[in-house]
């Protein structure tokens, strides 16, 4: 084998691990990521509705229509 054609296998070789690297890389950050999303799903607490809104009744009713007839 020359040194050329060794230049060139270990030109390729660099080239498929920097192509392999990114995709390594995303892939360890996604199981980072949903590692401690499960550990925030496992430490909630668990929390109970509010109870829907009920309007107070209205302190002063009208007495009179305000249209004149």
């Amino acid at each position: 084998m020359t040194a050329q054609q060794q230049l060139e296998l270990s030109l390729a070789e660099s080239r498929r691990a920097n192509l392999a690297a990114p995709t390594e890389l995303r892939q360890q950050q996604a199981r980072w990521w949903f590692s401690q999303m499960r550990q925030v799903v496992e430490h909630a607490l668990e929390w109970e509705p509010a109870p829907r809104f009920a309007s107070p009744p209205a302190a002063f009713a009208p007495t009179q229509s305000l249209h004149r007839h």
